[in-house]
């Protein structure tokens, strides 16, 4: 859309998750066949920093950031930011009752797309939060912005997956070994 080449860019900035796993599959394996073809870094993202980077300074005021994903199952993927945006707690998968437990410890500000996953729970039990206005998934200028500053200050992540799931399907024992078997022998 910006109408400039490859060569405009000095690197390429990707959310790494937590998404789903497919979208995070392919957006890894494009920001780094962009970066591999234009010679640039590429540099990692999470959604979770993208989404509390949006959230403006007058809705942070003296109350805890909880970002909230939708996992697309019935809970959400939350990570809790200080006012000032810094990680305060490890990413994690929460139920609706869960957030709400989380909740009571405090004042927060709500923000993610996974506010919709638990809103009818909040209003029910009249927690102290707010709702952000940034109430959908990431966007790409904020992805853009914190991986520019990443760059710039050395803090950046590599872009491989982030993932709080385990994954639902494994390998059966007997396919398992029949793999480590031919990748042995190649």
């Amino acid at each position: 859309e910006a109408g400039d080449s490859l060569r405009a860019l000095n690197a390429v900035a990707v959310t790494v998750g937590p998404g789903a796993f497919t979208g995070i599959r392919i957006g890894l394996a494009a920001a780094r066949g962009i970066g591999l073809a234009a010679d640039i870094p590429v540099v990692g993202v999470t959604t979770f920093a993208a989404v509390a980077e949006a959230v403006a300074a007058t809705e942070r005021v003296n109350r805890r950031l909880l970002v909230l994903l939708d996992s697309k199952r019935g809970d959400v993927f939350v990570q809790e930011f200080s006012p000032e945006r810094v990680a305060i707690a490890s990413p994690t998968i929460l139920s609706p009752d869960a957030v709400l437990h989380r909740l009571a410890s405090g004042s927060f500000i709500l923000a993610g797309d996974g506010i919709a996953v638990i809103r009818s729970h909040l209003d029910a039990a009249s927690p102290d939060v707010a709702y952000s206005v940034v109430n959908g998934p990431a966007d790409a200028c904020w992805v853009a912005q914190l991986g520019a500053r990443s760059i710039a200050d050395g803090t950046g992540l590599p872009p491989t997956p982030l993932y709080l799931r385990a994954p639902e399907l494994r390998l059966s024992p007997a396919i398992a070994v029949a793999s480590n078997t031919t990748a042995s022998n190649r």
